[in-house]
């Protein structure tokens, strides 16, 4: 730990010092699920070292508070090196974090995503161990610049404490209550007139990509109606017990006794279970709602219906077109057509088997970390679009931990284009089965692409 002072009359504090090495694991190909050479990062030379950098600037990137956070030091380093010029988001995107040149950010919230985490590192900076760094390091919401400037605290400013205000002087602190509120009642002013605008314009459709239009055209196109089905797990119970028990293992109620807990559970209660679906996942309730949503802004939400895996059982397919939401252990009712399918995703959506591979296909599609980072992952899952047993009606399977990164995929132009041109490259199949990774920031998407597509079988047999 070390003691320093930033300037002559300022008071002392701590930061600790630390080095870590940054490592980047081998990405995955986009469109060829191959191992590539991972992103390293820009050249030595698009970031300047740190031996160019102030003394405070060091101690900043050497605290706790970024000691684990190889990445964010990284994006520090680079904005401060460019902090009076002007950035786009590509560059900072492809000199700073190390993307490649083929960066849309469009459809890659990188930046977003890093400079938002950034963000709050700085805030849980000052927060703690930098109470009393002298600089104030800022970046506005919706910009990726950094602000810097003297930071006017205590133990900065103790020697204008004597200094006295002139008596017509606005308080600092009133002054900027002031400004924030003018911005708010300026900011509801505006909300009030867009939303006294859409009201106005009911027939306006806000969404406008329109290759995703057209794919969701399709697969609601007929005379049938579609309806967007939430898998319903198996829960079990025991007589008017309020307990209510979920084995991962069991999907099928007729096999409940191949449970070792529910077999013991029915012999010390000496009652046979009893079946619970009354719940749907939190992932894939969310990912619907926001497919509904979709389909409503695009003019299409009056052919939908939005219902459980109960009230749309699997033999009802042949009425009505469905879009199925599920994961490994939800979707056993929909077995018969999983079991026609080459790519199988595993337990806890982990990994995605490829049972037939073809040339330069990986035989498993497996999740990873990002930079070590327990938060950054990437997520394979299955889109699969399957004609109906009987042949007159589709069935749209999108199998993944976070389901909301399919409807994120498919509801964007750019998703939709890459998933077409894989297609064509497989011969245009009407019906087919693809894997896809999403990168994700815990629970939030930020890229999501194909890496593998086979045509779907088509006989009815």
């Amino acid at each position: 730990m070390r003691m320093f002072t930033s300037r002559p009359g300022t008071q002392k504090y701590q930061i600790k010092t630390h080095s870590q090495a940054y490592h980047r694991p081998y990405r995955i190909c986009a469109m060829t699920g191959t191992p590539s050479p991972p992103d390293i990062g820009p050249p030595e030379n698009a970031i300047p070292s740190s031996s160019e950098l102030p003394a405070d600037i060091k101690d900043l990137l050497e605290s706790s508070s970024f000691e684990r956070s190889g990445a964010l030091r990284k994006l520090l380093l680079y904005l401060w090196h460019n902090r009076s010029g002007t950035l786009s988001e590509y560059a900072v995107a492809t000199e700073a974090l190390g993307r490649r040149a083929d960066f849309d950010p469009k459809i890659d919230a990188t930046v977003r995503v890093q400079v938002s985490r950034l963000r709050q590192k700085l805030k849980e900076f000052y927060e703690g161990e930098g109470e009393n760094f002298p600089l104030l390091l800022r970046i506005p919401m919706g910009s990726h610049v950094l602000e810097v400037s003297p930071r006017l605290t205590e133990a900065v400013g103790m020697a204008s404490d004597n200094l006295a205000e002139p008596p017509d002087a606005m308080p600092r602190q009133t002054f900027y209550l002031s400004l924030l509120g003018a911005a708010c009642l300026l900011l509801l002013a505006m909300c009030l007139w867009l939303l006294k605008k859409q009201q106005g314009l009911p027939g306006q459709n806000v969404v406008t990509n329109t290759s995703a239009r057209e794919f969701w055209r399709k697969i609601l196109d007929g005379p049938q109606r579609t309806r967007i089905v939430l898998a319903a797990p198996d829960f079990f119970f025991f007589g008017s017990d309020n307990t209510r028990i979920r084995d991962l293992r069991v999907n099928d109620f007729s096999a409940w006794d191949s449970s070792a807990v529910l077999k013991k559970l029915s012999a010390e209660s000496g009652k046979t279970p009893h079946l619970d679906q009354s719940y749907t996942v939190r992932a894939d309730t969310f990912a619907s709602i926001g497919l509904a949503r979709y389909l409503d802004g695009i003019g299409l939400g009056q052919k939908v219906d939005f219902v459980d895996s109960i009230d749309a059982p699997v033999h009802a397919l042949g009425q009505a077109n469905q879009v199925v939401f599920g994961t490994y252990t939800t979707l056993y009712s929909y077995k018969s057509y999983l079991d026609r399918m080459n790519f199988v995703i595993g337990p806890h959506e982990n990994f995605v088997i490829n049972r037939q591979p073809a040339p330069g296909e990986l035989k498993s599609y497996d999740k990873t970390w990002e930079n070590g980072d327990e938060l950054r992952t990437i997520q394979p899952g299955i889109i699969a679009l399957l004609p109906s047993l009987e042949g007159n009606t589709h069935l749209l399977i999108l199998q993944a931990r976070y389901s909301s990164s399919l409807v994120t995929f498919l509801t964007s132009s750019a998703g939709v284009d890459q998933l077409e041109k894989m297609r064509r490259a497989h011969g245009s199949p009407p019906y087919y089965e693809a894997v896809v990774f999403a990168e994700m920031d815990a629970d939030r998407v930020i890229r999501v692409w194909p890496v593998a597509l086979h045509p779907a079988l088509t006989s009815t047999k």
